[in-house]
């Protein structure tokens, strides 16, 4: 057998078996319906609607998920989700794809769509799309943000963006930023592995996340270890959502967003647009309503990297909530049960409803 012959192999197990676990852990996702909207450069995104049943509130609400991640972040299971949740209380939701995860364009054989982009593209091009789309579906003039991880990253740059003069646009009413923040620099967040990944960026288009969970899937769940607990706290989570999030909840993660958020690890936090713009210099120019949301026990983005950023904004009507036994709940949260756990139907999610209530 030649080097070749044996490489082969493997590729196809690997292929084989990820296709194996994605079959036995499938989700049914529960939205009414899906839209897809195609951005300024091209890309069809997917906005999946959750429809309420007798609609209590005029502003809609906008759901996005983080690095690599997709839609079943906020809907892994009818009652652990935060879409459906909301979509019970009478809230218009709509979950976002952004380009490259779930639904949406993604890269592939013979597809026009490549890796490439970074967070300009997400804050620039599928954030603007998104929000005009479900505005004009709603016929509302403003949006809830709701962003988890490397979506509250989006929601806290896009609010510094919309508050400089030149970009001035209030179309979001308030934010809901969960596990996210602008400066990493002075916690010891397990995203510091970023700055040591950058040189590989110049060899590799994507980083392959899927394939590396997928196949670490049917051991998921069971034992406590190093590698889980980046991702949630394993006493907060039922071990069958936890083999379901590594099998199905993650995708190849384009290069260049990795390099921009690297910035997020150094002094001086988040650089965008071209590393024109210092998010962390705009923060105090923000006067939208925050309600900022941490993890006692998030090994990706410590409470108080977000407790500083909420610090730093100007606005009078802004929040800080952490989830974990120190705050009263029952058990620790970490970075993705802040979502799913156990516990969220009562413990977090009225938090983020009751707040949507008073700021619609």
């Amino acid at each position: 057998m030649t080097f070749f012959d044996f490489l082969f192999q493997i590729i196809a197990g690997v292929i084989l078996w990820n296709w194996l676990w994605k079959s036995v852990y499938r989700v049914e996702s529960n939205e009414d319906e899906t839209h897809w909207i195609k951005t300024s450069d091209g890309w069809r995104i997917a906005l999946h609607h959750y429809q309420p049943r007798a609609k209590q509130h005029s502003v809609p609400v906008i759901l996005c998920h983080g690095m690599g991640a997709n839609r079943l972040t906020f809907d892994m299971n009818a009652k652990q989700s935060l879409a459906v949740y909301l979509r019970d209380q009478g809230f218009d939701v709509w979950s976002l794809e952004l380009r490259g995860h779930g639904l949406s364009d993604r890269p592939g054989f013979m597809r026009h769509q490549q890796f490439g982009w970074g967070v300009d593209d997400y804050l620039e091009k599928d954030m603007p799309a998104a929000i005009t789309a479900v505005c004009e579906k709603t016929h509302s003039t403003q949006v809830h943000w709701v962003g988890h991880s490397m979506g509250a990253i989006l929601g806290w740059s896009r609010l510094a963006l919309n508050s400089t003069p030149d970009l001035l646009n209030p179309n979001i009413k308030s934010a809901v930023l969960i596990a996210g923040a602008i400066d990493y620099s002075e916690t010891s967040s397990d995203y510091h592995f970023l700055k040591r990944a950058r040189p590989i960026s110049q060899f590799l288009p994507a980083l392959p996340v899927s394939w590396l969970t997928c196949l670490i899937s049917p051991f998921a769940g069971r034992l406590e270890n190093r590698i889980e607990a980046f991702k949630y706290e394993l006493s907060n989570l039922d071990g069958l959502l936890a083999r379901k999030l590594q099998a199905l909840g993650f995708h190849p993660i384009s290069m260049p967003v990795m390099n921009q958020l690297a910035t997020a690890m150094e002094s001086g936090g988040l650089i965008i647009q071209k590393g024109s713009f210092k998010v962390k210099e705009h923060l105090g120019q923000i006067t939208t309503p925050v309600l900022a949301i941490a993890a006692d026990r998030d090994r990706q983005c410590a409470p108080y990297a977000i407790e500083s950023s909420l610090k730093l904004l100007s606005g009078t009507e802004n929040e800080f909530r952490c989830f974990g036994t120190g705050s009263g709940q029952e058990t620790h949260y970490g970075h993705f049960d802040v979502l799913f756990g156990k516990r969220v139907e009562s413990e977090v999610f009225p938090v983020i409803a009751n707040w949507l209530k008073q700021k619609s």
